[in-house]
């Protein structure tokens, strides 16, 4: 606990020289202000790249991946996104607001970028892994197949979701060979392989 304290301590609270400022920064943005200390401050040592999320060679999976959200999120995502010139967006909601197809729809946007050929999401836990993963997955078909007769065609996301290494051979070598496995084999790299074998 004491560890997890510091390391929240070390995050929002600045300290001297680029990580103070990077801290700061990192607090502005989770605090809802943005930028703010960056401009601020003057500080013309840090040039932020920009990023377009609708750079796309594909503008139709774009707005076929938007049409998984409700007309209101749909709009207000579009106009966030626009607005995020350099490529941080906060996703946040109370449980069951529906920030986790809004994260999955902002991850299938993200790997239709040109410049992007893989992403890694996290979770404070498991479940919200799988989830996580099960939802990027399943927008992804759903627009593939959606689209499946248009000129703008393409392949299903290739979705990972990473376990142990240890493990994943383990349970690839038990299909394999015939034994019972007890774990969930969804969307694993063993699931992946056995799809390929």
């Amino acid at each position: 606990a004491q560890r997890r304290v510091e390391g929240v301590n070390s995050l929002f609270f600045p300290r001297d020289g680029v990580d103070g400022l990077k801290n700061g920064l990192l607090r502005d943005v989770f605090m809802g202000h943005g930028f703010a200390s960056l401009y601020h401050s003057g500080a013309s040592c840090l040039s932020l790249p920009k990023f377009d999320f609708f750079d796309t060679s594909c503008p139709a999976w774009v707005d076929a991946v938007l049409s998984r959200l409700r007309g209101d999120t749909r709009e207000r995502l579009d106009k966030y996104l626009r607005l995020a010139t350099h490529g941080v967006v906060a996703i946040s909601g109370f449980s069951g607001s529906g920030q986790l197809r809004v994260l999955a729809v902002v991850s299938n946007l993200l790997l239709a970028h040109k410049d992007v050929d893989k992403i890694y999401c996290s979770a404070p836990d498991n479940d919200g892994v799988s989830d996580l993963t099960s939802e990027i997955r399943r927008i992804s078909v759903e627009v593939t197949r959606s689209m499946a007769k248009s000129a703008s065609r393409r392949r299903p996301l290739l979705v990972v979701r990473g376990h142990g290494i240890r493990q994943e051979i383990d349970n690839f070598l038990a299909v394999v060979t015939g034994r019972k496995v007890k774990v969930d084999l969804h969307l694993s790299l063993c699931q992946w392989l056995l799809r390929v074998c």
